[in-house]
């Protein structure tokens, strides 16, 4: 365990989680002050960094009362859960939005190999990932190029943005991008979004359907669990903002 704070910013800096350093109200809304966030990422990224520390800044609370007060420190782990995976979704929504509204299908064809939409197999490839969307629309050469120049997002169903709580959606979202979440990310994949009863989303499922009973039932959500919640997550977030910037790179930079 780490069970110090200044410590624990220190390897948090390692994915780019910066300290939020001030914020300011104006004109009815408030605006946040960040640390420097070196090097190149999406314009999701920096949201996340905001929804990151609102759930870190729990984290003093959680060492404070791991000992001396059990059920505020129970609520306190399960806020964490519940929050970061809540920021998960709501990254992976808004970067893959950010994706689909700026390219259109040639661009995206281009990336499932060098011939584009002339490549033997691509076409059946794309639709039977936009399939597992929920799209019922379906591509053949007699109408390639009618919808060649199509932003990604016009083909979209109008919930997918809601749907980023389910993990198949995720990963067939992000396998239209030609990127395979689960099998780049094997290890973090496999704690974040596994059907174990020990992953993250599992456990955060538990908190919030099982009511009272539940949510002090079950495996003991303690201090070692928290930590590496906090460090998986921001690894995670981190290793997909790079690949993006790294498949997307004159898309998606905010800043470098």
């Amino acid at each position: 365990m780490i069970n110090d704070e200044n410590r624990f910013r220190d390897i948090l800096r390692n994915y780019n989680i910066v300290k939020i350093t001030e914020l300011k109200h104006k004109q009815g809304s408030l605006f946040y002050t960040y640390e420097k966030i070196e090097d190149r990422h999406t314009l999701a990224f920096p949201n996340f960094v905001l929804n990151f520390n609102r759930v870190f800044s729990i984290y003093s609370d959680i060492i404070q009362n791991s000992e001396s007060n059990p059920i505020k420190f129970t609520f306190l782990c399960e806020n964490v859960i519940v929050n970061l995976i809540t920021a998960i979704e709501d990254y992976l929504r808004s970067a893959f939005m950010i994706i689909a509204y700026i390219n259109t299908l040639e661009d995206l064809f281009l990336r499932y190999g060098e011939n584009g939409f002339n490549e033997l197999g691509v076409v059946e490839r794309f639709n039977k990932r936009i399939g597992k969307l929920r799209v019922n629309i379906r591509l053949n050469y007699d109408n390639i190029d009618l919808l060649r120049n199509v932003k990604l997002y016009a083909l979209l169903p109008p919930n997918i943005q809601l749907s980023f709580q389910e993990k198949d959606i995720v990963r067939c979202a992000f396998q239209l991008l030609n990127i395979d979440l689960s099998t780049i990310f094997p290890t973090l994949w496999q704690r974040i979004f596994s059907d174990e009863p020990s992953s993250y989303r599992k456990l955060r499922n538990k908190i919030i359907h099982s009511g009272a009973k539940g949510s002090l039932s079950g495996p003991e959500i303690d201090l070692s669990i928290v930590e590496s919640c906090y460090r998986d997550i921001a690894e995670f977030i981190y290793s997909i903002d790079k690949k993006l910037i790294e498949d997307f790179p004159d898309q998606t930079i905010l800043g470098g």
